[in-house]
């Protein structure tokens, strides 16, 4: 599709996928109860790895038959090939198993609402590691950001006390976080490799060993067995668990991937991070979840600390002018 014949084709894509796995993280939360974090993040794997090698076969088949240009194979780099499959390690394997984690403890407003702390520990990354400098705008945007995050943590801390809430809480909070830092270790490793390179073969290859990782370690332990024998004896719970991996791997990456070739990367990472938002309605209406007043204001909060860091200057300049 043509850019021009649709100005907003890009910013509508980000959108809709920040809607999408606002739904798929209130999916997980509705339907993964007794399931194991690992065996929630494998199925989504498994869903992710099928989805995405039909995508790719598709794509090549009718890249062969004429009936598409350009080229989608896999890196011919093996430095780059073994970056991405790192990448997929640390973000899709580590990373979304603590977060399927938190989700269990913290609840699906609380968890999407702390990963707003992903595009700052992605700044400090391309900071320390890449020597990408940030301006005075960018580094306001972190500190946003931080005091925002921890405007929600205070806003939500639970009211009743007690040992095993405290634990519960604590453990939340850290699987979320640990979350967070992977997630951010994971995009600074993929922006980097994916530069010039096919989208979809490199997400599928990033899919690949994270998937197979993640079933050795299930296979190998007696909680991930035996989660595996209970999720796959529940038919209804398996299906509304595979929507949920549809919805937020296959469609919402998607999307994503066409918004980044029509608009900027900063204004796409942006509207793809307002998930948060998006999900407090979602979850209030459907898992009953009903945040404070508070954490809403700071969640709002930290959304415009992700504008503030991710946006380009020069768009700051122009709404200022």
């Amino acid at each position: 599709m043509d850019a021009d014949l649709l100005p907003y084709a890009g910013k509508l894509a980000a959108l809709a996928a920040s809607i999408i796995w606002s739904c798929s993280i209130s999916l997980y939360k509705a339907h993964g109860h007794g399931v194991p974090a690992q065996v929630l993040n494998l199925n989504k794997l498994l869903v992710a790895l099928i989805g995405f090698s039909l995508i790719v076969g598709t794509l090549n088949f009718l890249a062969w038959q004429g009936m598409l240009q350009g080229s989608y194979a896999f890196p011919k780099s093996w430095e780059k090939t073994g970056w991405l499959m790192a990448s997929g390690v640390i973000g899709l394997t580590l990373g979304d198993t603590f977060f399927f984690a938190s989700i269990r403890y913290l609840g699906a407003a609380l968890t999407a609402a702390l990963q707003c702390l992903t595009p700052p520990l992605n700044a400090l990354i391309d900071w320390i590691y890449l020597g990408k400098s940030m301006n005075n705008l960018q580094v306001l945007g972190m500190v946003v950001i931080v005091v925002a995050v921890a405007g929600v943590i205070l806003a939500a801390a639970p009211q009743k006390s007690g040992e095993k809430v405290t634990r519960r809480w604590l453990y939340g909070l850290g699987t979320s976080i640990a979350s967070a830092i992977c997630t951010a270790g994971s995009y600074a490793l993929t922006g980097e490799m994916l530069k010039n390179e096919s989208i979809f073969p490199c997400v599928l290859l990033r899919v690949i060993p994270a998937f197979l990782v993640l079933a050795l370690i299930t296979g190998t332990s007696t909680t991930g067995r035996q989660g595996m024998v209970m999720l796959w004896s529940q038919p209804r719970k398996l299906g509304y668990l595979i929507l949920a991996a549809f919805l937020g791997t296959i469609i919402g990456i998607s999307l994503q991937a066409y918004a980044f070739q029509l608009v900027d990367t900063g204004i796409v990472s942006t509207l793809s991070t307002t998930y948060p938002i998006f999900v407090i309605p979602v979850a209030a209406y459907f898992l009953k979840e009903h945040p404070t007043p508070m954490q809403i204001v700071w969640t709002f909060l930290a959304i415009i600390g992700i504008a503030l860091l991710t946006l380009p200057a020069s768009v700051w300049s122009g709404w200022l002018t």
